[in-house]
């Protein structure tokens, strides 16, 4: 007895603190209150929303065999922290970065309920996702030659929002495999990666990029570096017969980096330092009757100035069909100024 009239105390106390929570939030008010944010909810939506009408066996089955983005995976981008000040832009801007993603369709980040004895709010972060699943097929025939490709691509690897790719091709002058990892959040530290190989008849390409980009408006810096090689066989034609072949190595590396200058109400702006080595060789093969292009290297180093004026809209089957769109309507501007460097070997 005496323990059901406790339960019954506690009950009755708790009742003010739950009548003090409510979901009727005025943005201006929030943004005055300043209030914390006390918890953060998930909810990740499927592909196919199966109560909307015309749904049938095929959007079943996509949802049943589609895995949907972890909540790690979304709580990785978050631009907000728990136990931290509200900040309604810092919302905005994390929806405009979910909706970047491309296993993502949608995003919405808003608060959900105020609590005004503790001056604290919940937000709730709800994505929908894309199907994420490619195969590629692709043939065709054309002046007696026949080219095709397969190969299958998964944006959404097994919901950890990592993409990986395989490729055949086939045409008439080379063949070849294409394997590719990209991951735009590693381990949430905002730093993305790509590695691409490919082994072709004729030579072989790679690539290797690591970045960290001015993933938010207000970042301080970012970095960039990527590594490529090419290596190909070219054959020039004259009139549809072959006059010459030999083989072309491209080598690239880009690096840069990025500092904020100034942060001004909307307007940010932005300086990048970087140079870019490219070296480009020319060989010959057997099949090789004519002299061969002049080797060249453009190497430089380059100095951007970025304007960016925040002025963001939400727009829907704008340049994507059936996707929310954000559009930014404010100033950008991109200047950039390079020199070619002999010492680095630039012609």
């Amino acid at each position: 007895m005496w323990r059901a009239i406790s339960l019954l105390c506690c009950y009755c106390t708790s009742l003010p603190l739950w009548a003090d929570c409510r979901q009727d939030l005025d943005p201006a008010e929030l943004k005055a209150k300043r209030p914390l944010v006390s918890n953060i909810e998930f909810q990740q939506e499927n592909v196919f929303d199966l109560n909307e009408p015309g749904v049938f066996w095929l959007h079943r089955f996509a949802n049943r065999t589609h895995i949907i983005t972890t909540e790690q995976t979304i709580r990785d981008d978050l631009l907000f922290l728990q136990d931290a000040p509200l900040n309604l832009a810092e919302l905005a801007e994390t929806e405009r970065l979910l909706r970047s993603r491309r296993y993502l369709r949608d995003a919405r980040v808003e608060v959900v309920q105020y609590c005004a004895a503790s001056n604290s709010v919940t937000v709730r972060v709800t994505t929908w996702d894309n199907w994420s699943l490619l195969p590629k097929i692709d043939f065709s025939s054309e002046g007696g030659e026949t080219k095709y490709s397969l190969g299958v691509a998964e944006d959404n690897l097994l919901g950890s929002g990592n993409q990986i790719q395989l490729d055949y091709a086939k045409d008439s002058e080379r063949s070849g495999y294409l394997l590719s990892f990209a991951s735009p959040n590693i381990f949430g530290s905002h730093w993305n990666t790509l590695l691409s190989y490919a082994d072709n008849s004729d030579g072989e390409n790679y690539r290797f990029a690591v970045q960290r980009p001015f993933y938010r408006l207000d970042s301080n810096w970012a970095f960039n570096a990527d590594l490529l090689k090419n290596k190909e066989q070219v054959t020039d034609y004259l009139l549809s017969e072959t006059i010459n072949e030999y083989n072309r190595t491209r080598h690239q590396f880009d690096a840069s980096a990025g500092f904020k200058l100034a942060l001004r109400g909307h307007t940010i702006q932005r300086l990048n330092i970087g140079m870019q080595l490219e070296d480009v060789d020319f060989n010959e093969l057997d099949s090789t009757v004519l002299s061969l292009p002049e080797q060249r290297n453009l190497s430089y180093l380059y100095l951007e100035y970025q304007l960016l004026q925040d002025d963001f809209y939400k727009l829907f089957n704008i340049n994507q069909f059936n996707r929310v769109e954000d559009i930014n309507a404010g100033w950008q501007l991109r200047l950039r100024l390079g020199f070619l460097q002999p010492w680095l070997g630039a012609d």
